[in-house]
């Protein structure tokens, strides 16, 4: 791919992510597969067995089935399997959203990286990523609860932190005033690029997961009841492998568009263009 670090659209911020991950897919799949797949397929299953088994449950309260005491407990064991399984998903996607945002400057570049190479984050870059990713997140969830306008204000204006950390290995606190200082008077376009992007990833989870989606239509057009009616143990372990798939196709996607953004707004406020060129040059001259 041809670099390109100049100011950008939002079309050209998501062309260059679907391109950067097409050339790059087999490399970026498989950092998915050994990272979040696993550990998706276990929360993905759990919760597909769980929500199913709850509506069958309610089929037999409201037809005055069989006693369903058995049935709940399992559904629990279920429950805490994925309450389990949860934060080490979380731990697994941060892990694996670092690391994307990391390299993706070295493949943009035209460099080729093994999958130890791609994987190599360093604990403390990790780490900072994995602690910045949850403040941002825990902070924005509690100032949305008590007022959507500060919840959104602080996402918006953090919104970059993690990418910070990762592609320029920032500490905590400069992580937070980097994303300040490259959001400042970008607040909508930020917002803007944050609805593009979630809209596309739930057009891809979609296209993904449309088998099980397109079933669940199609029965309860023609009885309105199926939703509550027992599904076959095949079928709900089909829907938790095309949740996990979907998750690990779905993360690449929208932290390489991150990543671009990230750089996109650099290119805007700091001339980042003018000084990779720059760079070229002094490198040609040497």
């Amino acid at each position: 791919m041809r670099r390109r670090w100049s100011p950008a659209g939002m079309g050209r911020v998501l062309d260059d992510a679907f391109g950067l991950y097409r050339a790059n897919f087999r490399l970026v799949i498989t950092a998915g597969l050994v990272t979040v797949f696993p550990v998706a397929v276990v929360v993905g299953l759990t919760q597909v067995f769980v929500t199913r088994g709850m509506l069958a449950i309610i089929g037999e309260f409201e037809t005055g089935g069989p006693d369903a005491l058995g049935p709940l407990l399992e559904l629990q064991a279920l429950s805490l399997a994925s309450n389990a399984a949860a934060p080490v998903f979380w731990v697994a996607r941060v892990f694996l959203a670092c690391a994307i945002l990391h390299a993706a400057g070295s493949l943009y570049a035209g460099h080729s990286l093994t999958l130890k190479e791609f994987l190599a984050v360093g604990w403390s870059r990790g780490l900072t990523f994995g602690l910045v990713t949850f403040v941002l997140t825990s902070v924005a969830t509690i100032l949305l609860f008590f007022g959507i306008v500060p919840g959104i204000f602080f996402a918006t204006r953090f919104a970059l932190a993690p990418a910070v950390v990762a592609v320029e290995g920032a500490g905590f606190e400069t992580a937070f005033r980097r994303s300040w200082a490259l959001t400042s008077g970008y607040a909508w376009r930020v917002i803007g690029f944050y609805v593009l992007v979630s809209v596309f990833a739930l057009v891809l989870e979609t296209t993904v997961t449309s088998p099980s989606v397109s079933r669940q239509i199609v029965a309860s057009i023609g009885n309105p009841e199926a939703i509550f009616a027992p599904v076959s143990a095949w079928w709900k372990t089909a829907e938790g492998l095309l949740s996990a798939a979907a998750v690990t196709l779905v993360i690449p996607f929208a932290e390489l568009a991150w990543f671009f953004f990230y750089a996109d707004l650099r290119a805007r406020r700091e001339g980042m263009d003018l000084v990779v060129r720059a760079g070229e040059l002094a490198g040609a001259r040497s």
